[in-house]
Parts: C-alpha cells; sequence; structure tokens
C-alpha cells in the first residue's frame, strides 16, 4: 500500500510538472552524434526517467524476489484470460439466446477449451438451420467422437422422442441406462415408446416409479393425469399379469376409490373366461361401494356379449332403483333403447330431475334419437337444439375471427 501510494503521488508531481513544461515550451536538447542534436520536450525526458525508474525498481524485486515476481506475471496473464473468456462466454450465451447461429459459432471459437455441452447447445441451435433427419445424423456423429457422455445422449434422446425414432430412442436410454440407472428422462423415454407400442404394462411400471420417486414434483404430476387410465388399460388387457399390482404408491385419496383398477382387471379376467355372470355381480357389488363411472361402462359393454343381454339390462334397472343417481338412469336409459324399449327408456328419461343446463350430452341424444323414434318432431327438434346451441355456434365464429 505504501509503494501504491508513493507511486501515485511521483504520478501527480510528474504530471503538474509536465504541464508547466509543456505550457512554456521548455525543450531539452540531447547532443547525439557530433552537431546532431535532438530536441525533446522536458515532460517527455521526465516520463522516460520516471519509466526507466520503474523498471530498473522492477528489476531489482525480480533479481531479490524471482517467484513472486513471476508468480504475480502469472496471475497477471490468467486474470486477462479469464476475462477473455468469460467475455466469450457471455457473448455465446447471448448469441445462444437470440438464436444467432453465426454468432455463437464466432463466440465459441474465441473460448479456448471449450466444453462439450457448448457444442451440443451449438448443434441443437442448428435446428433453425437444418432438418430434423440431418440433426440426427450429426447428433450420431458426435455421440460416436464421444462415446458414453450424458452431455450428447440426453440432448439425443430428446431429438429422437421428438422424431418419433423409437429404436434410436430405446437404444439411447438403454445406454443412458447403463450410465446413470433409473434416470428420470430413460423412464420418461422408454414411457413414450410403450405408449405408442401399446405396451401397458410397460407404460404402468414407468409411471410407477416415476410417481415414487419423484413425487409431488412437476413431473410427477404429468404422470399422474394419465396413470389411472393407463392402469385401467393394463389390467384390463392382461389381468394376469398385473393381478398382484399393489396402489400403495398412488396419492392418498378415498380407499374405496382404489380398488376400481384392481376391480376392472378382475373383471377382464372373468370375461376372458366366459364367467360373465361372476362379472356383472362383481360390478354390481363394485359399483354399490364405490359408484365409479368406469364400472357403469364395463357393465354396458357386458350387454353386447351374447346371451347376457337381458340379465345386464335386469342387473341395471335393480341398481337404478336402489341409487337413483344420474349416471345410472343414463346408462339405464340407453340400454333400454338400444334394446328397442323406447317408451320404457323416454320414461326413465323423465324422471331426471336435474337442471336442464346441467344435463350431460348423453341425455339431449337419447331424448333426440327417442322423439324422432316416436315421430315427436317438435321434441326432437328441441333435443337436438341443446346438442348445438345457437350460443355455441357463435363462439366458434368469434374464435375463427
Amino acid at each position: 500500500m505504501r509503494r501504491l501510494t508513493t507511486l501515485a503521488l511521483v504520478l501527480i508531481v510528474l504530471a503538474v510538472l509536465g504541464y508547466f513544461s509543456w505550457l512554456n515550451r521548455q525543450t531539452v536538447s540531447v547532443s547525439v552524434y557530433g552537431t546532431f542534436t535532438v530536441q525533446l520536450q522536458l515532460w517527455m525526458v521526465m516520463a522516460v526517467f520516471f519509466v526507466a525508474g520503474v523498471l530498473l525498481a522492477e528489476s531489482r524485486n525480480l533479481t531479490k524476489y524471482p517467484t513472486r515476481f513471476v508468480r504475480m506475471l502469472q496471475q497477471g496473464w490468467q486474470g486477462w484470460r479469464l476475462h477473455r473468456r468469460l467475455s466469450a462466454l457471455e457473448a455465446f450465451e447471448e448469441a445462444c439466446l437470440r438464436c444467432a447461429l453465426d454468432d455463437a459459432r464466432r463466440a465459441l471459437g474465441r473460448i479456448s477449451g471449450p466444453p462439450l455441452s457448448l457444442h451440443v447447445r451449438l448443434l441443437e441451435l442448428k435446428r433453425f438451420r437444418i432438418t430434423r433427419e440431418q440433426l440426427l445424423e450429426e447428433f450420431d456423429q458426435m455421440r460416436q467422437a464421444h462415446p458414453e457422455r450424458l452431455e450428447v445422449l440426453l440432448p439425443n434422446l430428446r431429438w429422437a422422442l421428438e422424431a418419433s425414432r423409437w429404436l434410436l430412442a430405446e437404444s439411447l436410454c438403454n445406454e443412458i441406462n447403463r450410465l446413470a440407472p433409473g434416470h428420470p428422462h430413460v423412464r420418461e423415454g422408454l414411457r413414450s415408446i410403450a405408449l405408442d407400442r401399446q405396451e401397458w404394462r410397460i407404460v404402468v411400471e414407468q409411471e410407477r416409479a416415476l410417481l415414487q420417486d419423484y413425487s409431488g414434483s412437476t413431473i410427477a404430476e404429468a404422470v399422474a393425469e394419465d396413470h389411472e387410465a393407463h392402469l385401467i388399460r393394463a389390467l384390463q388387457e392382461n389381468p394376469e399379469d398385473l393381478r398382484d399390482w399393489r396402489l400403495n404408491y398412488l396419492p392418498r385419496r378415498d380407499r374405496v376409490l382404489q380398488e376400481v383398477p384392481s376391480l376392472l382387471g378382475e373383471v377382464s379376467r372373468l370375461r376372458a373366461v366366459g364367467q360373465l355372470f361372476r362379472a356383472m355381480e362383481l360390478l354390481r357389488r363394485g359399483y354399490n361401494r364405490t359408484a365409479a363411472p368406469e364400472l357403469l361402462d364395463a357393465l354396458e359393454s357386458l350387454y353386447h356379449e351374447p346371451g347376457v343381454s337381458e340379465k345386464v339390462l335386469e342387473l341395471v334397472g335393480s341398481m337404478r332403483q336402489e341409487h337413483h343417481s344420474l349416471p345410472l338412469t343414463l346408462t339405464h336409459a340407453k340400454l333400454l333403447y338400444l334394446s328397442g324399449r323406447h317408451e320404457d327408456a323416454d320414461s326413465a328419461l323423465a324422471v331426471v330431475t336435474v337442471p336442464e343446463s346441467q344435463r350431460p350430452k348423453l341425455y339431449h341424444t337419447l331424448r333426440y334419437l327417442i322423439a324422432m323414434r316416436q315421430g315427436r318432431s317438435d321434441e326432437a327438434m328441441l333435443a337436438a337444439g341443446h346438442l348445438v346451441s345457437e350460443a355455441s355456434l357463435t363462439r366458434a365464429s368469434q374464435a375463427l375471427n
């Protein structure tokens, strides 16, 4: 600190003396050879001697403390290189944000020894210049040049899934899973592949792993929206494979409703072996406990099985007398209509007490079809007005505008 203070004072004095010497045109004559002389401004002479003094002092430090002097030079050089690297990185980031490929490439060229992740970002930026197939080809070349690097594999997987290149995506998932077992992107990728192939057991297995490992996260929320529907589909198609499936990983909710997927799986198993009456009874007991609409859909599908249509219709009618719920009433009316009992279907719909605006589309569809069958054109037109209202047409035209 003392040296810096002294240096600052000397510079101030030299600046003042130099200023006055410049005003007074004070010069110094230096005889070089014979009669040849050089006229120099006094402030220039003072500056030269000052620089020479500083260099002499530093040379003394160099001879007395060589290690410290070299370290000081190294720190200055490294600081300059670091500043230059940070400036280039900032320029690269800004170019990427602006999607300016050429600027990003120039900024990357100014970075000494850039990490692989920056090359990957530059490659992804090429999506605005090249096709998806060309992008995947360049990713393949980069993957060959840098094998087993997650910086390359993960973006490559994302683009393979987006391009629906399922075989490539599956290969990438296996490679990433070997490097980072249980990686969430791998689970999402395998889930997407299985969804395309309709391999429902793999779908629900990957979704269960995501729900268990990342509960309460954004990815878990996205998976949970469709998981129950996928689980029901898996249980319906492969009831034996998922017979011992446990639902304790699902978010806590009504315990009774948690048995619906396994119940539907058992119904599918009974249908596969021809035990339709047992399946009907199982659905009846399940609906009495849960009132789940999925069970009504299963009962309706049983109606179309040969030899049990009347039994299903009778069962749904008795359940309607017990519960008096709107979904059950509509299901009963629909089955009555399908069996040709239009008067009974109309009577079933007549007991609906829900306000007109809250009645579902199925109600108005049945009213329209029954009225048309019975030749009541006015009622048919009234019911059709609820199916396609003038207000909905107005909203649609506004959306187009």
